[in-house]
């Protein structure tokens, strides 16, 4: 393992830095997500969109300032087949408090496989590594109290519900909490 890369069985947890091709399959699934207002806290635009170049460049810039500077993205990969099947991404680095956001994403077609329990518990391993370039303590994930999902995942992987923020999601026509949860790197190395 190294801070890069983790793999087992043919599938890998790979960073993006500036690689094209992964940026692209990232690109194209957030074009392609039907749903997106489901996942994310803030508002987005929903529904397909053709891809175009210009919009391709607008994003591929806006990644590269991202990855530079607040964000760090890996992409599961599957080696034997040669697809993508996720991301996850650490984004918004604290130093003084060591602490960062998780976020991840699996297109459709490879939700309900176990895609997203391997992605976050291979993303925790290098987070806390100790070799990571981010000294973290504690990792923390924002979700909505109807993505059952999404805290499955969570819980999965240790993470535990500090704190519900009441009426913070308006989705078709309900209001919904915004659940909490952190994982502290003492509690990764304790299970």
């Amino acid at each position: 393992m190294t801070g890069d890369r983790l793999e087992n069985d043919g599938i890998e947890i790979v960073r993006m830095y500036d690689d094209e091709r992964m940026m692209k399959q990232y690109y194209l699934w957030q074009l392609d997500e039907e749903y997106k207002d489901r996942f994310c806290y803030t508002p987005v635009s929903n529904g397909k969109y053709e891809f175009t170049e210009e919009g391709w460049e607008a994003f591929r810039k806006s990644m590269m300032k991202s990855l530079k500077t607040h964000r760090v993205i890996y992409m599961l990969y599957n080696r034997k087949n040669d697809i993508y099947l996720g991301w996850a991404c650490l984004a918004d680095y604290n130093p003084r408090n060591k602490c960062a956001e998780i976020s991840y994403f699996l297109p459709v077609g490879n939700r309900g496989k176990g895609y997203g329990s391997m992605l976050v518990e291979r993303l925790l391993r290098i987070a806390f590594s100790g070799d990571f370039f981010w000294k973290l303590h504690k990792i923390f994930a924002e979700t909505g109290s109807y993505n059952t999902a999404s805290i499955r995942l969570l819980e999965k992987n240790g993470f535990q519900l500090d704190g519900r923020i009441r009426d913070h999601y308006w989705l078709d026509g309900e209001m919904y909490d915004q659940l909490v949860f952190t994982l502290l790197e003492s509690e990764f190395h304790a299970k």
